[in-house]
């Protein structure tokens, strides 16, 4: 799948070079593993306008439950991260073959975090912070 390249010459450095086709074969695993992970967190995120609701469940089975959810929101924090990290390197390496400056390999996968971050917070402090 990539023609001889390494997983550690992919997603672990900085230094070299990739082609388009190169780029994209390292991009689409990323981006489905997020996508995944992402999908799963939607379906198990408590809401945040309506986490007092009663339920049918114990109040001992209700902690168990939120302490699964925000320990997955935890991993999958974590491996949000280390899959922009790995974008990065990727994107580095690609803006070097087109002669482009490499300090721009960072902007997408930053960008993509704080929107991320920003979504999740808007909920959570009101009318402080217009939904916009």
């Amino acid at each position: 799948m990539f023609q001889g390249k390494s997983f550690h010459f992919l997603y672990r450095e900085d230094q070299g070079e990739v082609s388009k086709s190169l780029w994209w074969a390292g991009t689409w695993p990323l981006a489905a593993v997020l996508l995944v992970l992402s999908l799963i967190w939607l379906a198990i995120a408590p809401d945040p306008l309506h986490a007092s609701k009663s339920s049918f469940l114990s109040l001992q089975m209700q902690s168990i439950l939120q302490l699964l959810t925000y320990g997955y929101l935890l991993i999958y924090g974590i491996i949000a991260i280390l899959i922009a990290i790995s974008h990065t390197f990727l994107n580095i390496k690609r803006l070097r073959a087109l002669h482009q400056p490499t300090g721009l390999g960072g902007m997408l996968p930053f960008t993509v975090l704080v929107v991320a971050a920003v979504n999740w917070l808007q909920p959570r402090v009101g009318g402080e912070m217009p939904i916009w």
